[in-house]
């Protein structure tokens, strides 16, 4: 059977590439945080009408990052986790570094 795991390597370089960012700046750039920055921006024109929309959006985007890790949980098991998890804090460190 052939090894899936590789699937795996892009999107955790992605999130420890976002990850120093982060650190470095104290600006999400990864895309949830770039949604909830869209949507701090768009905050002033919430009416009572729409703020249970604006709400509920904004609550799917602060639990994005947690429910791409369920999903590998799901497809990849905890040993999928565990890989995207050393990949990540591999990654994290090397960008950490490179961002001076």
């Amino acid at each position: 059977m052939a090894s899936f795991y590789h699937a795996l390597f892009l999107p955790s370089v992605f999130n420890g590439l976002f990850l120093a960012i982060a650190t470095k700046t104290s600006i999400d750039f990864s895309p949830s945080g770039i949604g909830l920055i869209i949507f701090d921006i768009f905050q002033p024109l919430v009416n009572e009408h729409n703020v249970s929309l604006f709400r509920s959006v904004e609550i799917m985007l602060l639990l994005l990052p947690w429910i791409s890790y369920v999903l590998v949980v799901i497809k990849f098991g905890i040993k999928g986790l565990v890989i995207f998890g050393i990949i990540l804090l591999v990654s994290y460190v090397i960008f950490n570094y490179f961002l001076n």
